[in-house]
């Protein structure tokens, strides 16, 4: 995690932080990667690989939300149908409402 240290110290203004192990999988985010790095980081961390349904994207949020206290500003899921984004709505008011 040496590089996450490095681009802090550069004074980076957020981390676009991609596990390209998940990226396209659909088996869900890599939450250890997403905890180390949002502890560390005191900007924000852009996650981003691996989401296959809600529950992925309400475990990230979590993640992020139990280690910095902070509720997450934005996600962003693809989703076809106006079904899924009602879904991803409902999930986002359950989890930070």
């Amino acid at each position: 995690y040496e590089w996450v240290k490095k681009v802090l110290d550069y004074g980076v203004g957020e981390i676009l932080l991609t596990s390209v192990d998940r990226d396209g999988t659909g088996e869900g985010y890599d939450i250890e990667l997403i905890s180390k790095v949002a502890a560390m980081a005191h900007i924000p961390v852009i996650v981003s690989g691996g989401a296959g349904n809600l529950e992925h994207i309400k475990e990230a949020i979590g993640a992020i939300a139990d280690l910095t206290g902070d509720k997450p500003k934005m996600i962003v899921y693809s989703s076809s149908t106006g079904e899924g984004k009602k879904e991803l709505w409902a999930a986002i008011q359950e989890r930070i409402g």
